[in-house]
């Protein structure tokens, strides 16, 4: 579709052209008369465009099919009739036309119309044109689908709701609201406060409130006041905030008394009262833990009950240091908000102190508050007692009165608090200025505030900065204040707002998951209740029968349905109930980055509205220390499988408007409408936009909210548009290949491909081989060195044969799978004996099978993980067979009796990376009984192996005819046979669907294309293989093989080998052939270096496809993985050498970035099989 420079003199050039209304082949014309200088574009981009991306503001030509038009060339064809302009005809069926009445109405209502040209508009303005512009339609329209949650209500009416009738009282600067008496503080922070939602936390405040002081009875000289105020998100309750994600209680207590340490003990007994109160059976909340600043700056630690109960010295001393360091206690609650609903909340408490010294010799009193900052409580929140805040601000002003009284203390100096209070005091006095509200008052608090702002991430953080910036916002009287607080209004009330207040009961459930004894009766019937409510509002959030919601919202909301039920069980007492399995802390972690990257995607939707905010991310520098990219030099590009450049280098692929027009025969004067209009033919938007007009017609209902939908049609467009450039014909011709199999044995009916020495028993799926270098040959060296070739042909009453296969489809690689994700080998055992012996056979099959597992170990050209019995139920590592061979024995022989699978897990390195590879072992018992040859399989059922077992050798093929069954079964392309294939690998496809397996369903319907010799499920298949889903299903493949090594480094140091510099050197200086069939180091097959390596090529190559276009992955979320990796791999400054972290840690930050991809591997499945699905069922192109 674009173009490449190359010499105009060309003799069959042409000029660059828009993509085909067809989708049609690569280079095929579009076979408009009326767009004849665009026939000759070609859809493939020429070898030139693909090693570097195409510049956005000039394309360059490709190479044309056609002459470039000039002088000596004939003269052009006149341009054709125009065709009779399309006309729209009222329906003379009532009925329907009340429906497209209807339909009309609501489209115009809704701005569908006028927002898609709009959408469509910005798009054709560019100089530029993108190949697939469905990614920028997306975009938009995500956005559109925003602003009907957002702009629900009008500016008024959220300035109505920002704004109460307020009423004064006696003491200056508190506030309340005219009719209600449970909210009073400052003016701009009442403003905004709804005390009619508020008072569904009268219960909770009065609950936690402090009845006295705990004094001992040598402390009764000691007074003091306990004020109680409700600050953060909670305070706005019904204003900025539907539902508060927490609640945060601050407890300020004044202490009146003659010594400090004496008071400061008082204060802790306080604390240890509070706590003691809130793990008592008769609290009705729960305590989830203890967060205690620490000594350093923005350092907190978490105690547990337990923790602090264990060292209670430890524990109360670092309380003491904090509250000098004016740093708040916080307890992290469970607060039960609704006795009746049972409905809890997650919160917390804080505790200040405020000490009066008092002394019966002097009439003075000396001021020390460990309040962080004057009148902070003041700022962010407000007290639902009258009495509580106007205590609050006369206290402090009378401190204020007296410490400006008292002078400097003995040292010559006051503490920093005295001196603001001090200053202040001064400040007012001599010019009369507001004293709550004056700079030295504001501007400190401010300052806190900005300084939090500036840790935030502006993305991942965004609802916590949004409080901050409302909270600064609130002493802005101006204009641009009013815009800012209605802004951030929006943001708060949008979908990404509903979904963190969702997900935050999970941080929650992972405390209560630690810390609690599920055992136990109470704990276990809490946890329950706990894990219910999240399920419910998890769900709800997103459910798509609440509101319309696109793809990526509804499969996250089935998926995570799937999982959260699973995780529940019928009590047992009561079957209209249900219990709680065994919580782990690992199923919840993962529930919450699969959140995260819904919530990083929402949010920069919703931040699209900020027009007086701009939430900017830390722009980090390339030349960071951190950077791989700038430590290591640019390393030779890896190859990763058989991609398909065409498909992969896409998003490099522009056209360029004025060069098509430089060779459009159109007239000058309407050329530019001519060139542009017929790229919107050639996308298909006319045709899209017809399917997502007749979905809404042909609905249930007209959504109240068009815009979801749209998204997802456009979504599975985008695909459409990578992935359906040919017709099925076209394509299941470049794909098979029938003359090149031939049979070379009668007898056994063995088919072969004789140029790379690959054997079968079926010419179907032996069309589908690649014959080329970077095809089967590569397969057929990698099983070289794992084939079992000690085994003698006879033992004892035994005849023994061995033949090795490829199987589950990895013998396609190439032209038709381009990635081989794992490298499925079988090895079939026959062995031959007498009726009633098979006990014996399964004895000697297990020998069989250690000789060879030993065999390869003493070899050390592989890792071997280790042997999976039963589908991975079971499992020994490599240290195991040696230490307990009867255990083997006894495995091997259970999994044969229940015919279950039996696999040897090896890594081998292969050029840059390490290739997982599994074994499986098969076992066959042949015997004759009366005079009948009989067969039995001691392995799982599958018919279709027979079809897609390869073989190296046709004596390999011939054994297996012989011994594996085929011989029992007949012809294999009888149709009995071949329906007992259909049914067996239609029931897989089924399964894997039914479990949200999309891409491997898939592989089952490549298999049964080739079986049926079906053009149209081939052309499918090679296209959900060659996706962008099955890219990201190859990347996290690789992610949990980086896992997987690190996890036997660490089981078994001894095997990983330091690479030492010189080595490095050399696999440097060999360049390339990373990309070919390097095979194992003399050193070892596992050294630090090949490890670091193979994790570095992962991380460029998945930052590579979450940069797709038709990835749809939030620039934040891209951020946040890119930030990840950059800790998996340590690169030595000195001597530029990469290392892989051999720890833990290093393992919880891939299945983290796991996680967090999951979710986005999930739903681009699920677009990419509905828009094949739509391809082929009422989308098919023209041409077919």
């Amino acid at each position: 579709m674009a173009s490449q420079h190359q010499s105009r003199r060309s003799v069959r050039g042409g000029p660059p052209a828009a993509p085909s209304r067809q989708w049609s082949t690569v280079g095929q014309p579009t076979g408009k008369a009326n767009y004849r200088p665009m026939t000759g574009m070609s859809r493939r981009p020429s070898r030139q465009q693909l090693q570097k991306p195409a510049r956005q503001d000039s394309i360059p030509e490709a190479e044309r099919n056609e002459s470039t038009p000039d002088q000596n060339e004939q003269p052009v064809q006149p341009l054709p009739n125009s065709k009779k302009r399309y006309s729209y005809g009222q329906p003379s069926d009532p009925r329907v036309a009340a429906e497209m009445a209807v339909l009309t109405e609501y489209v115009k209502e809704k701005s569908l119309m006028s927002t898609m040209m709009t959408c469509c508009q910005a798009v054709l303005q560019r100089e530029s044109l993108p190949y697939n512009p469905y990614p920028v339609f997306v975009s938009w329209m995500r956005r559109e689908a925003e602003r009907f949650h957002m702009f629900a209500k009008s500016t008024k009416s959220i300035q109505a709701t920002l704004t109460s009738k307020q009423q004064s009282t006696t003491t200056p600067h508190i506030y309340g609201v005219k009719g209600h008496s449970n909210a009073w503080g400052l003016e701009a922070v009442i403003n905004a406060v709804d005390p009619q939602a508020l008072k569904r936390y009268d219960w909770l405040v009065e609950d936690e409130t402090p009845t006295k002081l705990v004094l001992s009875d040598e402390q009764q000289e000691y007074s003091g006041q306990i004020l109680v105020a409700m600050v953060g998100p909670a305070a706005f309750t019904g204003t900025m905030y539907r539902k508060a994600p927490s609640i945060d209680i601050r407890v300020e207590y004044v202490i009146y008394g003659p010594d400090l340490p004496t008071a400061l003990l008082i204060f802790n007994s306080c604390i240890s009262e509070d706590i003691r109160r809130h793990i008592s059976a008769d609290c009705p909340h729960r305590i989830l833990g203890i967060v205690v600043p620490r000594s350093q700056p923005n350092e907190n630690e978490l105690w547990t009950v337990e923790q602090a109960r264990e060292k209670w010295d430890d524990f109360w001393d670092t309380v003491r240091d904090s509250v000098l360091q004016k740093r708040p206690i916080v307890l992290q609650c469970m607060f039960l908000l609704d006795e009746e609903t049972a409905e809890y909340r997650i919160g917390n408490k804080q505790f200040i102190l405020h000490f009066v010294e008092t002394s019966e010799n002097s009439q003075q009193e000396r001021f020390r508050s460990f309040a962080e900052l004057p009148y902070l409580t003041l700022y962010e929140g407000i007290f639902l007692r009258k009495a509580h805040a106007e205590t609050y601000v006369m206290t402090l002003k009378r401190l204020q009165e007296t410490t400006n009284q008292s002078g400097a203390n003995a040292n010559g100096h006051r503490e920093s608090m005295e001196d603001s209070l001090a200053s202040l005091h001064e400040a007012e006095r001599d010019d009369g200025s507001d004293l709550v509200n004056a700079d030295e008052v504001r501007e400190p608090i401010r300052a806190k505030w900005q300084r939090q702002i500036a840790k935030c991430h502006p993305v991942r953080d965004a609802l916590i900065l949004a409080h901050l910036t409302f909270l600064l916002a609130l002493s802005d009287r101006s204009v641009q204040g009013s815009e800012v607080r209605i802004e951030l209004y929006r943001f708060l009330h949008s979908t990404a707002a509903s979904w963190y207040a969702a997900t935050v009961l999970n941080s929650a459930l992972q405390v209560l998951v630690t810390t609690i004894d599920q055992e136990n009766e109470d704990d276990g019937k809490f946890l329950t209740q706990q894990f219910l409510e999240y399920k419910t509002k998890l769900l709800t959030a997103i459910n798509p029968e609440l509101h319309a919601r696109s793809s990526e919202m509804y499969i996250l909301h089935r998926n995570l349905g799937n999982v959260l039920q699973n995780m529940l069980i019928p009590d047992p007492s009561d079957a209209s109930k249900v219990v709680l399995k065994a919580l782990d802390l690992n199923t919840l972690q993962q529930i919450q980055n699969a959140c995260l990257s819904l919530q990083l995607l929402l949010t920069e939707d919703a931040m699209f509205f900020f027009k007086r905010l701009n939430f900017k991310p830390q722009v980090k520098s390339t030349k960071s220390s951190n950077s791989l990219t700038a430590q290591t030099s640019s390393p030779a590009k890896m190859n990763h499988g058989v991609e398909v450049k065409e498909i992969t280098q896409q998003k490099n692929i522009v056209i360029d408007v004025e060069e098509v027009k430089s060779f459009s025969n159109w007239p000058r004067i309407m050329v530019t409408e001519a060139v542009l209009m017929q790229y919107m033919v050639d996308i298909k938007l006319d045709q899209v936009w017809h399917e997502y007009l007749l979905e809404l017609l042909t609905g249930d209902h007209l959504p109240p909210n068009p815009y979801p939908r749209l998204v997802t049609v456009l979504r599975q467009a985008a695909h459409r548009m990578q992935l359906c450039a040919e017709t099925n014909a076209s394509l299941s011709t470049k794909l098979l290949r029938p003359d090149q199999t031939k049979l070379v044995d009668r007898i056994n009916s063995i088919h072969g491909v004789t140029s790379v020495g690959a054997y079968g028993l079926s010419p179907r799926t032996l069309a589908g081989l690649d014959a080329e270098p970077s095809g089967f040959i590569k397969i057929a060296k990698l099983m070289e060195g794992l084939t079992n070739k000690e085994v003698v042909a006879r033992r004892g009453q035994f005849q023994i044969e061995v033949s090795l296969a490829v199987g589950r489809g990895c013998a396609f690689y190439g032209r038709l799978v381009p990635y081989l994700i794992t490298l499925h080998l079988y090895e079939h055992y026959y062995i031959r004996g007498n009726i009633g012996a098979d006990s014996d056979a399964i004895q000697l099959y297990a020998k069989l099978l250690y000789d060879n597992i030993s065999s390869l170990s003493a070899q050390n050209h592989h890792i071997l993980l280790g042997v999976f019995f039963g589908g991975g139920s079971r499992y020994m590592s490599e240290a195991d067979l040696v230490d307990d061979k009867a255990t083997f024995f006894s495995h091997v022989v259970d999994a044969a009796r229940k015919k279950e699978d039996i696999h040897l897990k090896i890594y081998q390195p292969i050029g840059w990376r390490y290739l997982r590879i599994h074994k499986h072992f098969v076992l066959h018992y042949l015997f004759v009984d009366n005079t009948e040859d009989r067969h039995e399989c001691y392995s799982p059922d599958d018919p279709s192996s027979v079809c897609q077992s390869v073989f190296l050798s046709q004596a390999q093929a011939s054994a297996h005819a012989r011994g594996g069954g085929a011989k029992q079964l007949g012809n294999l392309e009888s149709a009995t046979n071949l329906r007992g294939v259909n049914e067996y690998l239609s029931k897989e496809i089924e399964g894997a669907l039914d479990g949200h397996q999309v891409m491997p369903a898939y592989q089952h319907i490549l298999c049964k294309a080739l079986v049926n010799k079906d053009k149209k499920l081939i052309a499918d298949a090679w296209r959900a293989l060659h996706s962008l889903a099955y890219q990201l299903d190859y990347i996290q493949a690789i992610n949990q093989d980086l896992q997987d090594l690190v996890r036997y480094a660490l089981l078994f140091p001894g095997k990983l080998i330091k690479a030492s510099a010189s080595s490095q050197s050399l696999a440097k200086g060999r360049g390339n052939k990373a990309k070919g069939e390097a095979g194992p180091s003399s050193q070892g097959p596992f050294n630090d270096a090949a490890l670091a390596k193979f994790a570095s090529v992962y991380s460029e190559k998945l930052t590579s496809v979450l940069q797709e276009p038709c990835a749809f992955v939030p620039s934040s979320l891209l951020q946040v993985i890119q930030d990840k990796l950059q800790t998996i791999v340590d690169v030595d400054n000195q001597t530029n050498r990469q290392s892989l972290p051999i720890e833990q840690e290093t393992i919880s930050t891939l299945k983290e970035i796991w996680q967090l991809i999951h979710p986005v591997q999930d739903w681009t499945s699920f677009d990419v099989h509905k828009a094949l699905s739509h391809h082929g069922n009422g989308f098919i192109s023209p041409q077919e």
